[in-house]
This record gives structure tokens, C-alpha cells and sequence, in this order.
């Protein structure tokens, strides 16, 4: 959508200005691409987009001159594949939601399901952080047992004993949940139980990145950038000569 701005705080009288809009934006869709690189092997992380969008000025005359203007970034919350390792305590999902884990700043919230045990018995995420039931409880599981198992709707069997259940949770507004680390994610809004989601023991969910994708994306984004430049440079040769030839005129 083309929004219109009938003041522009800014000059729109010369090319440059326009030329640095688009560089602006070039830059921050590199520091995206950057963030979504360095987060690409990390176990359910939702990569970041950031989508330009063209913004019309009307100048006194009532010219329309077109910038580009970065919105912010939004979260890419398609689900990445599935990575079978057969591991019992690697628990994906299938579908929307996310792990209850208790944390030092309260429950926050995480995809990545490669979990393991602490010495105390305790499921825990890589950083130590319990991992909690339906409940709101922390899961201990016996290091003696024989057998343990989760089914799709996050029913925990211990040796043929039902233990609840993995809280699994959705949110109405996942776009408002803010990264904490160690692939946490934090929000105010009210949670509610999953419906369809299935939990799949023996598996984590991977990145929705792709090294190869984001990579190509991040020399395309390099290459108009430095091609913005060059413009701007230009332009800036080519106004230093129309004053010297202005100059010249004039004397």
C-alpha cells in the first residue's frame, strides 16, 4: 500500500535524498539477514523479515516523489522441518505453539525441544531451564526407568504410569512476542492449551533459514547497496560540475 505524506520533514528536492532512502533500507535488510545468519542453526528459530514499502511525499508544487521506508521486522512463523534423531528427550512440534519453561524472569516460551535431564532428574532446555508440564510444574524423570514415552498430545508415560502432560501453548499474537536468548521468547498476552499441535518424541524442530537462501539474499543486498553508492556518488560529481560550469558562466 502507497501511503501519502503531504508535509515531508525532509527535503525531496534532490535525487541523492531518494538514492539514500533506498540505501537506508538496504541496510537494514542486511542487518536482518545478518541476525537470520547467525540464528540459522539454532533448533526452532523463526527467521526475520523485514519488507520495504514505498512511501509518497507531495512537494509545494504538488510533484509526488517515492521513497522507500523500512516497517520494522515480523517473525517468518512457518514451521521448520523436522530432524529425527530418536533421542526420548528430543520432543518436536507439529504445528503451532510452544514449550512452557520456567525461567529466573518467569514462564517464558521456546520451540527448540532438544531437551536432556540435570542431575536431579529435572527435563531441561541446553541453558538449564526447567521445562514444565500442563500444570505449571517442573518433570522429573527418574534416571532407572525403562521406559518413557510422549504421545502426540504431550502425554508423558513413565514405565506404563501416565505423569501429565508437556505444556504446550499458543498465543493469538505470536508477531508480539519479543526474543529473550537462548531461543526463548517472552509476552504479556494470555496463553491457551494447543489444540491440534502434535508433539513428536524423537525429533526437534530445525531453523526456518536457510544458509543457502539467506546467504545468496545477503551478496544480492550487498551488491545494491554498493550499487546505491555509486549513484550517489556520482550525482555528487555531476552537481560539483554544474556549479564550476555555473561558475564559469556567470564570470
Amino acid at each position: 500500500m502507497i501511503k501519502e505524506v503531504s508535509k515531508p520533514k525532509v527535503s525531496v528536492q534532490k535525487p541523492n535524498v531518494i538514492l539514500l532512502s533506498l540505501q537506508k533500507t538496504q541496510e537494514d535488510q542486511l542487518n536482518v539477514c545478518s541476525q537470520n545468519l547467525a540464528n540459522a542453526m539454532h533448533a526452532g528459530f523463526k527467521g526475520f523479515i523485514m519488507s520495504p514499502k514505498e512511501v509518497v511525499y507531495k512537494t509545494k508544487d504538488g510533484k509526488r516523489i517515492s521513497y522507500v521506508k523500512s516497517e520494522g521486522m515480523t517473525r517468518d512463523l512457518t514451521n521448520g522441518s523436522l530432524n529425527m534423531t530418536r533421542n526420548s528427550l528430543d520432543l518436536g512440534l507439529a504445528g503451532s505453539g510452544y514449550f512452557m519453561i520456567k525461567t529466573e524472569k518467569g514462564i517464558q516460551y521456546t520451540r527448540n525441544g532438544r531437551f536432556s535431564l540435570d542431575q536431579s532428574g529435572r527435563l531441561v532446555t541446553a541453558s538449564g531451564n526447567a521445562v514444565l508440564n500442563q500444570g505449571g510444574s517442573e518433570i522429573f524423570i527418574p534416571k532407572d526407568i525403562k521406559y518413557f514415552n510422549v504421545a502426540e498430545d504431550g502425554t508423558i508415560t513413565i514405565d506404563g504410569k501416565e505423569s501429565g502432560k508437556i505444556g504446550v501453548v499458543e498465543f493469538k499474537d505470536e508477531q508480539a512476542m519479543r526474543l529473550e536468548g537462548n531461543s526463548l521468547l517472552s509476552t504479556t498476552d494470555e496463553s491457551t492449551p494447543v489444540k491440534h499441535t502434535k508433539v513428536v518424541q524423537g525429533s526437534f524442530e530445525e531453523s526456518n533459514v536457510s544458509v543457502m537462501d539467506i546467504s545468496i539474499k545477503l551478496i544480492n543486498i550487498m551488491h545494491r547497496f554498493e550499487e546505491a553508492q555509486k549513484m550517489i556518488q556520482k550525482y555528487d560529481e555531476l552537481q560539483k560540475q554544474t556549479m564550476n560550469a555555473s561558475a564559469k558562466n556567470a564570470t
